[in-house]
């Protein structure tokens, strides 16, 4: 039960802080797009460097 209860709480911490990340970087998503449209290759090197987040993001949220 011990243990049970750790695991618990620390995938809940896990689950917690991705979300906070992926709310993060949405804000800072769509702020970036709204600002301006004139660096959209900024833009396009940060999508693909958002890809593998969302990767990990959605391999986290079932666990």
């Amino acid at each position: 039960l011990e243990a049970e209860k750790v695991f618990a709480v620390v995938a809940f911490l896990m689950s917690v802080s991705s979300g906070l990340l992926c709310l993060v970087f949405a804000l800072c998503w769509t702020s970036q797009t709204a600002r301006s449209y004139s660096n959209t290759r900024s833009l396009l090197m940060a999508g693909q460097a958002l890809d593998p987040t969302t990767l990990l993001l959605f391999t986290l949220v079932p666990t």
